[in-house]
């Protein structure tokens, strides 16, 4: 036994030893006597009620543990003296109500209305608050005490909190139990008082196992067990101390600590993980077990407890634990699935990345790293391979089995706030989804003032050479300005962007090629459709350099101006494979396929293997339409590709100058603004900023009604890259995405419909 027991320090006082006087003694004070309801304490057992009814004193009474408690000890016949406070402006008896009718119906209320005593106390106060007269009203021979108030946090910047409520309250708590005269003592502790152990862990007293601690929460609830195991030994009262795991349950409950605390740090970030185009890494070692055990069996098992009468003399450990435990891995994929979260997260059993400082500052590594801040205090649960044995409990029991924590159990315990259509996330207030990632927001970028000159004449120089070499036409209306343009569209087009399309397009080209290379599955032919496809440039080129070998090849140019299809059709010849039609990219998929009354072309859901799109998203009006139409318009598998303009990247390696001249991050950015934008975009082609869209894309997903199943895409390779434009200078910013149609989960469909709006 350590012979500083009394020595623990309260954050402004050292806690003093419990004096143990009976209730006869204490002088009168002036305190207002408090007993809402009066309840008469002699009230007869229920018929139903077989067994012998105890008087009961709980702490704790509104929180998580001490509420189901107290309802199981009612539902048994219990009497009960709940101690509460007063808080948020609701009185105790007010807060109790609240707190039992979220576990029992009014009926049951009702009928245990006599067998409830209601107190308004503290347990941080001397005596709990109480005064003379009250303790005197409870004192009583034959009450118990059962104490589960405490301070949840495990935060090490709470730690003066934690023992102050954890130990110094319990302190209180058993100083009130000896006025009172309690029968018995009984204390709600952790199973996690034996700090960092690993293996098996015995049901044993406190001072036998001097642990290291992973938190001030655990370390408080030692201590407490070491006030309690001196206590005990000076008053020879019966005492218990129940031990449970991580405790959950199947119903609502505003707990946010434990199993809670991960739910709603995954709900809170799930939009930036599901925007994010890999999977987050999160740290645990998935093959460890997980001790969580339903609050109801902890409730049930601990009543069974105490309704055995108490062994005088005694101390007894008994762990409220799971011997059905499953593993981390197991939980958490069962709890990612449900969250819509499942395939983003990657399950990494790796310690290192549970330190913060461990990521790299990349935008990419901040969405695990702010994870990892929120669940610091957590994380080591995820690693410690320990198991608690029950023995002390079985033994004291007829049947100790509490229930596993099943895929089915964990859904009833997420669908009240963190499903992505659970209630409380209907209601949440909803964040604008920040699509563009934060190395293209907008920022100022500071410029001197001879840098600030050269930027004005360059950005003169363009403005002219526009104007002149491409000659915007000035007609507002897109469908009239392609038709006029279409004879020359091509060269102007190679002009506009340097030459650059066509590589861009062979580009293209290429990936498909390389795509149907690996493919071993190409024996029923291959279908490829090119939106917005103009005079058919792209798919002109992928039918270049397609194997002569594939059988059964279609290509499709589709394009919703009739004189850029004809001039690409002169230009095509007789080159029969191909097929320029008539079509809208945000309605082209229908139940069948065939010619509509306008002419245009309807496809049927499923029917290609490619779909592309090269500077063809910035003239569609509405981009998420033409994304779910390509979604629904490829066969699972299929590959999508879009490459168009992109607001420029100003990192160092990407606005390298030619001729040796300086790099400038704010020439780049202003020849965007002032140039690329507003002149060669929307007044030469009548084209809106297609920025948006790369990160727009990879979040729409569909419902296919007919097989029900639901569809997104996976991003397999995105590209930014400032391509050097006219006198080679970097400002022809192009980005390239690869994307993948998948089946996906209905919860991460919901997700997804949910950042789109």
């Amino acid at each position: 036994m350590p012979t500083n027991i009394h020595q623990v320090e309260h954050p402004t006082k050292k806690l003093e030893k419990v004096t143990i006087e009976r209730v006869e003694s204490l002088p009168e004070k002036s305190h207002e006597h408090i007993q809402i309801p009066e309840k008469n304490r002699d009230v007869e057992q229920t018929e139903t009620t077989k067994r012998k009814t105890k008087t009961i004193f709980l702490t704790g009474t509104t929180g998580f543990l001490g509420s189901h408690t107290a309802a199981e000890l009612l539902r048994g016949g219990h009497k009960m003296v709940l101690l509460a406070r007063e808080n948020h402006g609701k009185t105790a008896s007010q807060r109790v109500e609240e707190s039992l009718k979220k576990i029992v119906t009014q009926e049951e209320y009702d009928k245990f209305s006599n067998s409830i005593e209601v107190v308004e106390g503290n347990i941080e106060e001397e005596n709990l608050g109480l005064t003379p007269e009250q303790l005197k009203n409870i004192a009583d021979d034959q009450i118990e005490v059962l104490h589960t108030a405490a301070n949840l946090s495990f935060a090490k910047e709470n730690r003066d909190k934690i023992i102050a409520t954890n130990v110094g309250g319990t302190r209180n708590v058993l100083d009130f139990a000896s006025k009172v005269g309690a029968k018995k003592f009984n204390f709600v502790s952790t199973a996690y008082v034996c700090g960092k152990k690993t293996g098996v862990t015995e049901e044993t007293l406190a001072s036998n196992q001097n642990p290291e601690f992973h938190n001030p929460y655990e370390e408080s609830k030692y201590l407490a067990e070491q006030e309690i195991e001196v206590w005990q030994r000076e008053t020879n009262t019966p005492t218990t101390i129940f031990r449970p795991s991580i405790i959950i349950e199947r119903e609502q409950t505003d707990n946010h600590s434990g199993y809670y605390a991960f739910a709603s740090a995954f709900a809170l970030l799930r939009q930036k993980i599901t925007m994010m185009d890999g999977k987050l890494e999160f740290p645990c070692n998935p093959d460890v077990p997980l001790d969580l055990i339903s609050v109801d069996d902890v409730a049930k098992y601990t009543a069974q407890v105490l309704e055995k009468e108490p062994i005088d003399g005694t101390i007894e450990v008994l762990h409220m634990t799971n011997p059905n435990s499953r593993t981390v891995g197991e939980i958490f994929r069962d709890s990612l699935d449900l969250m819509g979260l499942g395939r983003k997260v990657e399950l990494v059993n790796n310690e290192n990345l549970v330190n913060p400082d461990f990521y790299k500052v990349a935008p990419s590594q901040e969405t695990s790293k702010e994870l990892v801040r929120i669940l610091r205090d957590l994380m080591p649960y995820l690693f410690s391979n320990i198991e608690f044995s029950t023995e002390n409990i079985t033994k004291k029991l007829e049947s100790y089995n509490p229930e596993s924590i099943s895929e089915e159990f964990l859904r009833e315990v997420l669908k009240y706030k963190y499903t992505p259509d659970a209630p409380d996330e209907r209601r949440r207030t909803r964040r604008e989804a920040n699509f563009i990632p934060p190395e293209y927001a907008d920022r100022e970028i500071q410029t001197t003032a001879t840098e600030q000159k050269a930027i004005n004449v360059a950005l003169k120089v363009f403005e002219k050479a526009v104007s002149i070499i491409l000659r915007p036409s000035g007609i507002e209306d897109v469908q009239q300005l392609y038709s006029r343009e279409a004879e020359n569209y091509d060269f102007k087009h190679h002009l506009t962007t340097a030459y650059n399309n066509s590589v861009l397009r062979k580009d293209v080209a290429n990936d498909v090629r390389g795509i149907l290379t690996v493919r071993r599955d190409n024996t029923e032919g291959v279908s490829i459709l090119d939106l917005a496809s103009g005079t058919g440039l792209t798919i002109e080129a992928i039918s270049k350099i397609l194997p002569k070998s594939l059988p059964g090849v279609e290509l499709y140019g589709l394009d919703m101006t009739e004189k850029m299809i004809e001039v690409g059709q002169k230009r095509l010849g007789r080159k029969t494979e191909i097929q320029l039609v008539k079509g809208d990219a945000m309605n082209f998929i229908s139940s069948e396929k065939g010619i509509m009354p306008d002419s245009s072309i309807k496809f049927k859901p499923d029917s290609f293997d490619f779909i592309t799109s090269v500077f063809g998203i910035g003239g569609i009006e509405n981009s998420v339409k033409c994304f779910e139409q390509q979604l629904s318009g490829l066969k699972e598998g299929g590959i999508a590709i879009m490459i168009d303009i992109h607001k420029p990247s100003l990192k160092p390696e990407d606005i390298k100058m030619p001729f040796g001249i300086p790099a400038s991050a704010g020439f780049i950015k202003q020849a965007w603004e002032k140039t690329i934008k507003p002149i060669v975009l929307q007044k030469l082609w009548r084209w809106k900023d297609p920025t948006v869209n790369f990160y727009k894309m990879p979040l729409v997903a569909i419902h296919d009604e007919e097989k029900d199943k639901y569809f997104g895409f996976e991003v397999v390779k995105r590209e930014v890259k400032n391509m050097k434009w006219w006198f080679g200078l970097p400002v022809m910013t192009v980005a390239k995405l690869t994307v993948k149609k998948i089946p996906i989960s209905r919860e991460e469909f919901l997700i997804k419909q949910s950042i789109l709006g």
